[in-house]
């Protein structure tokens, strides 16, 4: 109130509820932006907001294609946001967050990474509303259609470590665990290199770390591929 009134505001501020309800679910939100002459105070309008949230959109099916090694439970897991009706439970929702979206796909990537498959990539994501039982009925069911190119799997060949001049390769490789030969599971790698695997779980990071190197760094370079092999 007191502000002052132009379209940019008006249509900013749309927008914001508008992201507002979509990130409750509800998709196909519209707002209208109405105005009239104040009476009372000269030069004023008077702004309503009319808004119309439509459907809360759910998710009913997630569908992949094209995952001939990752498992179809294994990927649905991965979305942390993005659930259909096999796995909501009481803790999550089946609701559509647009924001969130961007997020599960990464994950579902990171499920071929873990297997190996380095070069996985979704070739096609697509979302459609799905008729409802009732013909008078908004549609409030979405389906989203993955399709994936998982690309060859790959596996460690040689591993080699520099500037450790504090703990030894094999101390090191206790903890890192990867052989010549392994699954080449950056996912992993990197969860022991820099931490952020299960609680307690000991990292090189926090090796380095709590033995007073706060700034210890230890990025992963692939030094060569050759045809299933990465030399790390």
């Amino acid at each position: 109130r007191g502000g002052e009134y132009s379209e940019y505001v008006a249509k900013t501020t749309a927008d914001i509820i508008t992201r507002f309800y979509k990130e409750k679910g509800f998709q196909n939100t519209k707002v209208d932006v109405q105005t009239k002459v104040d009476s009372m105070i000269n030069g004023a309008v008077r702004v309503n907001f009319a808004v119309d949230r439509g459907e809360k959109i759910k998710v009913r099916t997630i569908k992949f294609e094209g995952n001939d090694h990752v498992k179809d439970v294994k990927l649905a897991m991965a979305m942390k946001k993005t659930k259909d009706r096999r796995l909501v439970s009481f803790f999550s929702s089946k609701k559509f967050d647009e924001k969130e979206y961007p997020n599960d796909k990464k994950n579902l990537i990171s499920k071929f990474n873990e297997a190996g498959y380095r070069d996985a990539r979704i070739v096609k994501d697509t979302m459609y509303l799905l008729p409802p039982k009732d013909p008078t009925a908004k549609p409030s069911k979405l389906e989203i259609d993955f399709t994936f190119d998982e690309g060859k799997q790959y596996y460690f060949r040689d591993i080699t470590r520099t500037g450790n001049s504090v703990y030894t390769s094999d101390m090191l490789n206790e903890i890192l665990k990867i052989n010549k030969g392994d699954i080449y599971d950056v996912v992993t790698m990197e969860k022991r290199l820099q931490g952020g695997g299960k609680e307690n779980e000991l990292a090189i990071s926090k090796l380095y770390r709590d033995n007073g190197y706060l700034f210890f760094n230890v990025p992963p370079v692939e030094l060569n591929i050759q045809n299933d092999s990465v030399d790390v």
